[in-house]
């Protein structure tokens, strides 16, 4: 767990998602906050670029690209997983991500074969995954299972999952972040992870500008949600862990 004096790791943003114009102020007022590193996720080819060029222009932007579950079989460009290798090649620090599974969408099969070929990439090149998960826990651990032990990182952001399913994961080794969903009462899975998950696995995020939830609208930025909510998120973590 961070202490106070630390700088904060959002591990799990889309600072791509903001307007050019408002992510000056978001950078700002997220590193008065205390954070300074920031785990940015580009979701399909269309903002990749934005993600990587991001990285380059703020310091503690850590840049990963990954075809997200929502974005399989849209129409587009038919190579994205050649390009995404492209990236890969050109970027030696850059993630995969975000990848993964969401049984609340369409077309599963393909979504276990897109999620497969990025994994696979990721082994090529040896690099950290960062990794969204719905309602498609089993057939994530099946698939995960392959590459335990063998990637840098494999990050499940958001989690929510039941004690069985998160002991199955510790055994493949896997971390997870938890976001604006813990300062939800109401959360009781997520809290749950909060307390019983290992410090050496466990990170935190903001998952912004999504997630403007729980009290994490800023009025400042449009009601988007923003990485200075961070320490908020850190806070009730602690007093989860503390409690008696």
């Amino acid at each position: 767990m961070p202490r106070d004096s630390d700088t904060l790791f959002d591990a799990h943003v889309h600072l791509q998602s903001y307007p050019e114009t408002l992510l000056p102020a978001v950078m700002v007022r997220a590193r008065e906050a205390g954070v300074t590193r920031f785990g940015c996720c580009g979701t399909n080819p269309l903002d990749w670029e934005r993600v990587l060029a991001i990285s380059k222009n703020e310091p503690g932007v850590e840049a990963s690209c990954g075809l997200h579950p929502w974005h399989v079989g849209e129409p587009g460009r038919d190579d994205w997983l050649g390009h995404l290798e492209t990236l890969l090649s050109a970027n030696p620090e850059m993630g995969v991500g975000e990848i993964g599974l969401d049984n609340l969408r369409p077309l599963r099969e393909a979504q276990m074969k897109v999620f497969s070929a990025q994994l696979d990439l990721a082994l090529k090149y040896n690099r950290r995954v960062s990794i969204h998960c719905v309602k498609a826990q089993s057939e994530m651990a099946e698939i995960l299972r392959t590459y335990s032990g063998k990637l840098p990182q494999i990050l499940i952001h958001a989690a929510s999952c039941s004690p069985e399913i998160w002991r199955e994961c510790e055994k493949l080794g896997v971390c997870i972040t938890i976001g604006p969903a813990v300062l939800n009462a109401r959360a009781t899975r997520v809290r749950e992870l909060a307390r019983t998950v290992p410090e050496a696995r466990l990170l935190f995020e903001t998952d912004a500008p999504d997630m403007a939830v729980n009290g994490c609208a800023v009025a400042e930025l449009g009601g988007l949600n923003s990485p200075e909510n961070l320490p908020r998120i850190i806070a009730e973590v602690r007093r989860l862990r503390t409690e008696t």
